[in-house]
């Protein structure tokens, strides 16, 4: 349970630094869809390397990106995901 709280404080640390610094919104999904809703956007035939975790609630997706040993949180688009399209974040 304690990593569940430390996964969602520092999710919502990024939500408000997106906020102040982006000016944009982050919608985070619930755990238990993370799963569902990657399947769903195709993640493992178009960015297998991403670990989508929200939206802004548009067109953009954010996203984990698992490709090194530090885990970058990254923008990527709905629509024409790849890894090439990829925007770093923090």
């Amino acid at each position: 349970m304690l990593l569940f709280q430390m996964i969602m404080l520092n999710l919502f640390l990024i939500q408000m630094v997106l906020r102040v610094v982006w000016g944009g919104f982050l919608i985070l999904w619930a755990i238990d869809e993370i799963i569902e809703l990657n399947e769903a956007y195709g993640v493992n035939e178009f960015a297998k390397e991403l670990v989508l975790f929200g939206s802004d609630g548009g067109d953009t997706a954010f996203a984990f990106d698992i490709r090194n040993n530090v885990t970058q949180i990254v923008s990527v688009p709905f629509i024409g995901m790849s890894i090439e399209k990829i925007t770093l974040r923090f």
